[in-house]
């Protein structure tokens, strides 16, 4: 697998502490551009703070986020962001949902942006929905709309936190399927937050296992599929025993973890 020749995020001795408690302990981590990387893990073991600080949503407490080669300070340019809930303005149609981010940070609405939004929406399958309010769609065509708004100002990262974990396993399959056309269209750099090993392994080029109590990176899994994805590939030994693989080690970490908390609460 190769991708382009610079590091699109390199996270540098980065921690985060809230308080006592060590949400991440020490970590490095370098995302290739055009790499999608997928972290999966226990719930707790700091993968969402991770996403957090690539975005600069958060400080890390020790340590620096470099995104293109300049380090963060705050919020940065260039990435997109897809929350775990959808979160649409319930008196904003789907097209307004979509040109949101335009509008917060002052740039003008104008056909060219509008055209770009209809078009997202369009490529994602819900263009005919584009003029309805959020109580009028189901949980997947609001999962694609708020994928269409991560879009909208053209990122060059793409940042997903568990962006399908409320939706049916056919609609995830859909989704999943969506994205990476999405990915692969728009030149993107991806890192996707997921419990689903299956969901991680079919997506990316990498996936990250993480372990808890402090969160830190465990595992890193290559993942030999070829591009373009197919979903029959879900059924092919590699990718089978790749997920079986993955899932002997998360249940490794996870007897670990519980072992640490009885030994505590003997000495307590």
């Amino acid at each position: 697998m190769s991708f382009r020749g610079t590091p699109a995020v390199e996270l540098q001795g980065i921690s985060k502490r809230f308080g006592d408690y060590v949400a991440l302990a020490p970590s490095d981590l370098t995302v290739m551009h055009g790499e999608f990387l997928s972290i999966i893990g226990e719930s707790g073991c700091g993968k969402t703070t991770l996403l957090r600080l690539v975005a600069g949503l958060e400080r890390p407490s020790t340590g620096r986020v470099v995104l293109n080669g300049e380090s963060i300070e705050g919020p940065a340019d260039g990435v997109g962001f897809v929350f775990q809930k959808p979160v649409l303005l319930e008196w904003r149609t789907a097209l307004q949902n979509v040109l949101l981010p335009a509008q917060v940070i002052g740039q003008s609405v104008g056909p060219e942006l509008q055209h770009r939004a209809q078009e997202l929406l369009d490529q994602i399958g819900v263009g005919e929905a584009s003029h309805k309010l959020p109580r009028a769609l189901s949980g997947g065509m609001q999962s694609r709309v708020a994928l269409a708004r991560a879009l909208l100002l053209v990122p060059s990262l793409l940042l997903l936190d568990e962006p399908f974990a409320a939706l049916d396993a056919l609609t995830r399959e859909r989704m999943a399927t969506t994205l990476l056309e999405q990915w692969a269209a728009n030149d993107l750099t991806a890192l996707f937050v997921t419990h689903d090993i299956g969901e991680a392994v079919f997506l990316s080029d990498r996936v990250i296992l993480m372990a808890s109590h402090p969160g830190r990176l465990h595992q890193s899994y290559t993942v030999p599929l070829p591009r373009p994805r197919r979903p029959a590939m879900r059924f092919e030994a590699p990718y089978i025993e790749l997920c079986r693989m993955i899932r002997m080690a998360m249940a490794e970490v996870e007897r670990d973890h519980l072992n640490v908390e009885q030994q505590a609460g003997k000495g307590a």
